[in-house]
């Protein structure tokens, strides 16, 4: 609506960072690759979804081969292992159709695992009718453990391309990615002691609080003087008013503590990039234990209730305004990191909202994160677990953030800092060094795809 928007200086501010990716050769066939190298099965993960991305959409229908090589372990449900697609003698027939830009086979334990020591399967994809060009990934190991802990692991982090549409979540112990798109989910109710509401900081959300409690009294005309407010001027130290503070802190967030008390809950005036993403209002009570979300668009009269439980599996529950219950971060103890935009606070002498592509978060479930500048005497080659004795850990969730890169300019594209890598220390108490090795697909020279190698400090 033109008449509800934020100011054209503050829109501009939140547009992508740096996208400078170069143009792809649309008469170049498309590549296909697995993102990871290394996968891991064990008691407490049992399954484990490999995605084959593909350079650019699939033009037309058709099926990859994957072809599976197993020494010692036996296939079928009731063996030791299994595949969704299911494989006839060790072949599986992957179909894709026009557009796809990925597709995915998940391995499972068999019901009859039972392994004293690692064992592993390689999965191999091809082409048979050769529409498709083969990548630099297409060989992937699967480990079977108990107590599967990857040793190191190399992956391309896959934010769905130049502009950045997907957030990747890695764990790092598990050889694990999973996608989602990010524009799935607006809204993430804590699951912790404190009533606590993010916005989707990484789709350039904002949220302003209106004095009143009573959604159907609140119209467009309510947010007549948002272009005022919400300016540099507006800022005074503080840009929080209406984004989330990049580092985490569910102290500092656009949304006040749901109140304990009804009345004290306002309405809140939320905008959202993307196709057909509209305004919306919304205001939020505490539930017993859990909370209860009213909301609806901006002109309407009458509103939407809905119930929202915690899940002490998941750091939040997420809510998507236009389609309800979303799923969106994997579980708390399943990833590390997270790859794709992200909105920072950058300090011009005034606080302001910025929209960086190539951003990278950690965990803020008991994750921590040093950053070490490599020299004469400390390479990440000769970087072990007591060398990691002497750093100093953030638990600031953008501490990596954009650090690991030049951002480019007019006249340069964005690159890799070659003189620093990362150790992350997991939830379960794993130290692992991290390097980023590329930010720019191979196959087309794309941005959106960046690169890492670790390996577990032991």
């Amino acid at each position: 609506m033109n008449h509800i928007k934020i100011t054209t200086l503050l829109l501009s501010a939140l547009v992508l960072f740096g996208t400078t990716a170069c143009e792809e050769d649309e008469a170049s066939p498309v590549k296909v690759n697995f993102t990871n190298t290394e996968a891991g099965i064990s008691k407490t993960s049992p399954s484990v979804d490999l995605e084959i991305s593909f350079s650019r959409p699939a033009e037309a229908d058709g099926s990859l081969t994957i072809s599976i090589t197993s020494e010692t372990l036996s296939y079928g449900e009731t063996a030791d292992f299994y595949t969704s697609p299911l494989a006839t003698e060790n072949v599986i027939a992957l179909p894709y159709v026009v557009g796809d830009e990925s597709v995915t086979v998940t391995v499972m334990s068999g019901s009859a695992l039972n392994i004293e020591q690692d064992e592993s399967i390689t999965l191999t994809v091809s082409d048979e009718a050769q529409v498709l060009d083969l990548g630099d990934q297409t060989v992937l190991t699967v480990v079977f453990s108990e107590n599967f802990v990857a040793p190191s692991g190399t992956a391309i982090l896959d934010a769905g391309g130049a502009e950045f549409t997907h957030q990747a979540y890695f764990d790092l112990s598990k050889i694990s990615q999973t996608k989602i798109d990010k524009y799935t989910w607006d809204l993430g109710f804590s699951s912790g002691e404190d009533f606590r509401v993010i916005i989707n900081n990484g789709a350039k959300m904002m949220a302003q609080e209106i004095d009143a409690t009573d959604l159907t009294i609140v119209t467009a005309a309510d947010t007549i003087g948002f272009a005022a407010t919400q300016s540099f001027a507006a800022y005074n130290g503080d840009a929080t008013d209406w984004v989330d503070s990049p580092d985490g802190n569910l102290d500092s967030l656009a949304l006040n503590k749901v109140a304990t008390t009804d009345g004290d809950n306002k309405v809140y005036i939320v905008s959202r990039e993307g196709e057909n993403r509209n305004w919306k209002k919304i205001r939020v009570l505490q539930n017993g234990s859990g909370y209860t979300l009213q909301y609806a668009d901006i002109d309407a009269d009458t509103f939407t209730s809905v119930d929202i439980a915690k899940d002490e599996a998941y750091n939040f529950s997420f809510f998507d305004l236009d389609n309800g219950l979303a799923d969106a971060e994997p579980t708390k103890d399943s990833w590390d990191i997270m790859y794709g935009a992200y909105t920072n606070v950058i300090n011009f002498g005034y606080f302001l909202p910025y929209s960086y592509n190539d951003f990278v978060i950690i965990n803020r479930h008991e994750t921590q994160v040093s950053e070490v500048l490599i020299s004469s005497t400390l390479t990440y080659d000769s970087f072990n677990l007591a060398d990691a004795a002497s750093l100093t850990f953030s638990s600031d969730q953008s501490a990596i953030g954009s650090n690991w890169r030049n951002g480019g300019g007019p006249t340069s594209e964005p690159s890799l800092k070659e003189d620093r890598f990362y150790v992350i220390q997991d939830s379960e108490d794993n130290y692992y060094k991290l390097k980023f090795t590329s930010m720019y697909s191979a196959d087309n020279g794309e941005r959106g795809f960046a690169g890492i190698a670790y390996e577990l400090l032991q």
